[in-house]
């Protein structure tokens, strides 16, 4: 019961942020910020068209806390029947084409209207590397001590008080649980380099440049960031990983190139990853 109350939260926090954005974007449309011309640097070269097309990568991620809540026994992290390892690396894979099939698709939608570029338009130019990765291990730490030792502990520790035990993130517990090497090797893979190079772009690159474009960086960083943490379907990560999408959109706007918030993003996952194996023995 109080992992079906948790998914009802994420259900009814998903729905309130996407009102809060259609509202969000009439509003600053009659204020004027569909016919302003943009300001120079993120979000300039985005078009009206934009707002339409970003639903239809969005959507593979956003369609996750509806089937959660709907479809409980889809999202839990500890199911009855253990999984063979046949099974884990279909499910890997399964994962990983997932993952490829959104970054070709959101890259494809920008290159169709009017043949855009879409590694200028997403921020993905090369940048000196030193740069890149100074602001990379910066951000880095700067999220592992504010998302992981602070945030992920008080917001445990109050939800854990208030609905009791509550399944941690669904692929943390598959990798906890894999024993073949291939699977580790592909669940390592999805998580350090697949998994922060398609969500960047989604929701740095794409997501948040066009709702900067006809809103504003404030509310932009807040609701993309709130969504970015919705998708991921776990109460418990929800606080942590909204302030880290938001730390995420900072380094990207400090930056300008979208290589910064990605590796952040890999470093980060790797990090975690490393923990959770060193805390299997392993």
């Amino acid at each position: 019961m109080d992992e079906l109350v948790a998914k009802r939260i994420l259900f009814d926090l998903e729905v309130i942020l996407l009102i809060a954005l259609v509202i969000g974007i009439v509003i600053h449309g009659f204020l004027g910020s569909f016919r302003k011309e943009p300001t120079p640097g993120i979000g300039a070269k985005f078009g009206k068209a934009d707002l339409l097309l970003i639903w239809f990568p969005l959507i593979f991620f956003l369609i996750n806390p509806i089937l959660s809540y709907f479809l409980p026994d889809m999202g839990s992290a500890t199911p009855e029947v253990p999984k063979d390892a046949g099974r884990q690396l279909v499910e890997g894979l399964n994962q990983f084409v997932s993952f490829a099939f959104i970054g070709v698709i959101t890259v494809i939608l920008i290159q169709l209207v009017t043949l855009r570029d879409a590694v200028e338009m997403l921020g993905l130019r090369q940048s000196r590397l030193p740069v890149i990765v100074a602001y990379g291990l910066a951000g880095t730490v700067v999220s592992l001590f504010v998302c992981n030792q602070y945030l992920g502990n008080l917001s445990s520790e109050f939800l854990r008080e208030k609905l009791g035990n509550l399944d941690i993130q669904r692929p943390v517990e598959e990798m906890k649980n894999a024993k073949a090497i291939p699977v580790v090797l592909l669940s390592v893979i999805n998580a350090v380099i697949i998994a922060p190079i398609v969500e960047e772009t989604l929701f740095r690159g794409y997501f948040y440049g066009v709702m900067k474009r006809f809103s504003s960086p404030l509310f932009s960083a807040l609701i993309t960031g709130g969504l970015f943490a919705v998708v991921h379907s776990n109460l418990l990560a929800l606080l942590p990983l909204w302030v880290f999408a938001i730390i995420l959109t900072l380094s990207y706007e400090m930056s300008r190139c979208l290589w910064v918030p990605i590796l952040i993003h890999s470093l980060f996952n790797g990090v975690n990853v490393a923990f959770l194996f060193l805390s299997k023995g392993e």
